[in-house]
């Protein structure tokens, strides 16, 4: 029996362009679920949770400057995580 094997010379291109596509879409369910999660008063909050691919690396992220003390709370506030459960809920995608 023999096996014949192929070598693709653009395979690189093709990995990369399908860890983009992969990324992307971990940054859309990550981002999905952090707006579920946030709590809302205005929904100035959750409507800033938003993401960005870079290379090879998801930011999910919050532009409102007050996003980090209700993630992980205050001396007078207790801390209302969204960012963290939603990146645990879709660490195995």
């Amino acid at each position: 029996m023999s096996v014949r094997v192929t070598v693709d010379r653009n395979w690189q291109k093709h990995i990369q362009a399908n860890l983009h596509e992969l990324l992307d879409k971990l940054g859309e369910d990550i981002t999905e679920d952090a707006k579920r999660l946030a709590p809302v008063e205005s929904g100035k909050l959750r409507d800033s949770i938003s993401y960005e691919v870079e290379d090879r690396t998801v930011h999910v992220y919050s532009d409102v400057d007050y996003s980090p003390f209700v993630e992980a709370g205050t001396s007078v506030m207790n801390p209302q995580p969204y960012l963290k459960p939603a990146l645990y809920k879709n660490r195995e995608s």
